[in-house]
């Protein structure tokens, strides 16, 4: 009974000698299920930075170096099998015919950094970067965020002609400037290397060709009772007062029809309030000479007549200007001058006179864009001491 006994114990010695079987430490699989543990699941979120590029940079150390005893192929499938359901759905459907497994490690990460990287180019993302702002954040969301947007819009590269256009490109905020910031961008996306004296060059081309385009469109400027050396038919400032229609109050077709609502002749149905008092004969209009011009009502004279008043639109002030058919220039207050800002003033070069021959007093001229009735035109206005007459 002792004898079994010590032959027992010495079959328990001799087997607690023998070593222990090593765990399979170099095995695929046992590599494989280790990487797999340490490596997080790559989900694609481009608004925050998370691309698969920074995904890959960040475990390509782990994956290379830790997995050194894994072949390409092995490698390639513990990649995809980090993926979240959407991004490997995604990828699976962009290499068809062809399936995860036949695509080798390099083709599957350049494919994988091509389809889940940046949705906006680099340069964009640099003008996102500039013009971040805090919004309600508290300071170290705020202070992660600018860490975050200056990494994704890799200022380490930046050059300082594309520094010059990116400053350039943010001083366009106003909204007239939205369609040359919108320009601006797509060319320095097309060539990031543009210059900042090839980008203005190209902006400038851009604005010229638009105004180009828009000239079919303007309406054809009238020069209205502009003053020059020549005695010439020239467009009416205004609407005719007797029809509405735009000629010479002298030239209208109703100047000898009778009117239906007031029995009055000389006018279209309508119009009868600038025919309400019967007027005088007006004096015969005198043709001007070179230098002297007659101007039939001024504040003296007009007072039997019906006034008629235009808003007419001068340098982008708008004055209340009295219509004379009488007149054949275009005289502006001294008063209204002023109001325009008082634009510099030229040698009137003539001498104007009322229909009773008395002198008026004028200041000056200048040349000028107006606008009026929406129709767009330059002339020349003589500044005078009488009311500003058309």
């Amino acid at each position: 009974m002792f004898a079994e006994l010590v032959n027992c114990m010495k079959g328990m010695v001799s087997e607690s000698r023998q070593p222990a079987p090593a765990p399979p430490t170099n095995t695929a699989e046992f590599v494989m299920n280790s990487l797999s543990t340490r490596l997080p699941e790559f989900v694609y979120y481009p608004d925050n930075g998370c691309t698969f590029e920074v995904w890959y940079n960040r475990y390509e150390d782990v994956i290379s170096k830790d997995g050194a005893t894994l072949d390409e192929a092995a490698k390639a499938r513990l990649i995809v099998s980090k993926l979240d359901a959407v991004t490997y759905a995604r990828f699976t459907s962009h290499i068809l015919p062809k399936r995860a497994c036949e695509i080798s490690l390099s083709d599957t990460v350049a494919t994988l950094k091509d389809l889940f990287g940046h949705n906006t180019s680099v340069f964009s993302r640099r003008y996102v970067y500039l013009k971040t702002q805090r919004n309600g954040e508290n300071l170290r969301d705020y202070t992660g965020l600018v860490n975050q947007r200056h990494d994704m819009a890799e200022f380490n590269d930046v050059s300082p002609e594309q520094m010059k256009c990116l400053v350039w490109i943010c001083g366009l905020s106003s909204s007239e400037d939205a369609d040359i910031r919108t320009r601006a961008l797509r060319e320095m996306e097309d060539n990031p290397q543009t210059t900042l004296k090839e980008l203005s060059a190209e902006i400038q081309q851009f604005l010229n060709i638009r105004q180009d385009a828009a000239l079919p469109e303007r309406p054809v400027s009238s020069h209205i009772n502009a003053v020059d050396s020549q005695n010439r038919k020239r467009d009416p400032p205004s609407p005719c007062f007797r029809c509405g229609a735009l000629h010479w109050s002298e030239d209208c077709p109703f100047l000898n029809k009778t009117c239906h609502d007031c029995g009055n002749s000389g006018h279209k149905r309508g119009f009868c309030k600038n025919f309400k008092t019967k007027k005088k004969q007006k004096p015969k209009r005198k043709r001007r000479t070179a230098n002297n011009v007659v101007i039939a009502s001024t504040h003296v004279d007009a007072a039997s007549t019906s006034r008629i008043y235009r808003p007419v639109q001068i340098n982008g002030k708008t004055i209340r200007m009295r219509l004379d058919t009488g007149a054949e220039v275009t005289l502006l207050s001294h008063a209204d001058w002023i109001a325009i800002g008082r634009p510099t003033l030229q040698s009137p070069q003539i001498t104007l006179r009322s229909a009773n021959n008395k002198p008026i007093n004028v200041r000056g001229r200048y040349d000028c864009s107006f606008v009026i009735d929406g129709q767009h035109g330059r002339g020349t206005c003589y500044v005078a001491d009488t009311p500003s007459l058309l």
